[in-house]
């Protein structure tokens, strides 16, 4: 036997035996869930390996040409920024503001004086 058929046995051996049991100490619903994270993981891969290879494959028939560089530019070709120039921003940037007075209503329409604190 070559190392490859052991290896490819033992994982078998494994499988069986990790599957007989979690067979018998799982209840119904997580069987369920462990056996349909495990047929995804088993499908997802070799899929994933697929579309991989597919995409790698059909860019690879499609030679690419870079640009051929041009040293002389016109100018209605070249690019510019308008605006105002960037400025570093300053604390008084980021001063925090006032918050907006608030007035509150009591149930029955009574207006509440907020600037007196009765609690203290």
């Amino acid at each position: 036997m070559s190392g490859r058929w052991i290896v490819a046995g033992g994982v078998l051996a494994f499988a069986v035996t990790l599957a007989i049991v979690l067979g018998n100490r799982l209840i119904g619903d997580a069987a369920a869930i462990a056996l349909g994270v495990s047929v995804g993981v088993i499908v997802g891969v070799p899929v994933g390996v697929f579309a991989a290879l597919f995409v790698l494959r059909s860019s690879a028939a499609q030679p690419f040409f870079p640009p051929q560089r041009t040293e002389h530019l016109e100018e209605s070709h070249l690019i510019s920024r308008s605006g105002p120039p960037r400025q570093q921003a300053t604390p008084e940037t980021f001063a925090p503001k006032p918050a907006p007075r608030r007035e509150f209503m009591a149930v029955g329409g009574a207006t509440l004086d907020t600037d007196d604190d009765t609690s203290g």
